[in-house]
């Protein structure tokens, strides 16, 4: 049996507004979820390429080759079921102080390599890098699971300083450059109470060529990025929109008998 209610008068307004109010959080195209140094971390690992040979790097301090991270992400979750990242994200990996070289001072992340050439060490660290994200639509399964393996990196800021005493120095601009995620882990979204929480495992190839000093830096990240936003679920939206609907019907016949 089909049960069709008819709704007039102020409640009919009522119920318009629930209905504007709701339906804007259950059909919004972007979320911006905030990331958690927390739980949010990348380490690198890599080797740097010189004619003489291929050298292991090395973190100049104890963890300067590890850092957690900060910012903000973008989510498109216009169509139900889906997520993608058309930009806007502004992902920071957050500073190591001190005095890291070259050119003294804080950095994200901060290495050498010995043996290169006999008796010289050569410095490198990555300093002021952000990064926004950008993955095409992708399906979330269950479990809120979603593939990553297409999802792109790219600096929109920052730079990499590199020296090694009488051999070479400089700076280098890594604005532009896109590093792709290669990792086969899933991506996850996931609700936890009013919290929405993003879930993105990082595993990607970083290679720096600084031909005017003939070398290459070729780095591994791995680590992940976890993000929350405190938005309502839907679901509980439209329960709580019908509840004051019901609430308000329920007075309304009250106040006309």
């Amino acid at each position: 049996m089909l049960c069709t209610v008819r709704v007039r008068g102020p409640l009919a307004l009522c119920c318009a507004a629930l209905v504007g109010w709701c339906w804007p959080a259950m059909s919004t195209d972007a979320a911006t979820l905030v990331v958690d140094p927390s739980q949010s971390v990348i380490s690198l690992s890599g080797v740097m390429l010189t004619p003489s040979g291929m050298f292991p790097v090395e973190s100049q301090l104890p963890g300067s080759l590890t850092t957690n991270l900060g910012g903000t992400i973008e989510a498109d979750l216009d169509l139900p079921g889906f997520i993608r990242f058309s930009g806007g994200s502004l992902v920071m990996p957050l500073p190591h102080p001190g005095l890291l070289l070259p050119e003294p001072g804080p950095a994200d992340f901060a290495g050498l390599v010995e043996g290169a050439l006999p008796g010289v060490i050569a410095f490198g660290a990555l300093r002021d890098l952000g990064f926004d994200i950008s993955m095409g639509l992708e399906d979330i399964g269950p479990g809120g699971n979603f593939p990553v393996f297409d999802m792109d990196f790219e600096f929109t800021q920052g730079r990499l300083d590199a020296a090694a005493a009488g051999l070479f120095s400089g700076s280098f601009d890594v604005t532009g450059s896109v590093v792709g995620n290669n990792t086969l882990l899933p991506g996850n979204l996931s609700w936890f109470g009013p919290n929405r929480v993003l879930t993105i495992p990082i595993e990607a190839e970083m290679v720096f060529n600084l031909p005017s000093l003939g070398i290459t830096l070729d780095l591994d990240a791995v680590g992940q990025i976890v993000a929350v936003g405190h938005v309502p679920e839907p679901t509980t939206l439209v329960l709580l929109g019908l509840g004051m609907v019901g609430f308000l019907a329920v007075v309304r016949r009250q106040t006309a008998q």
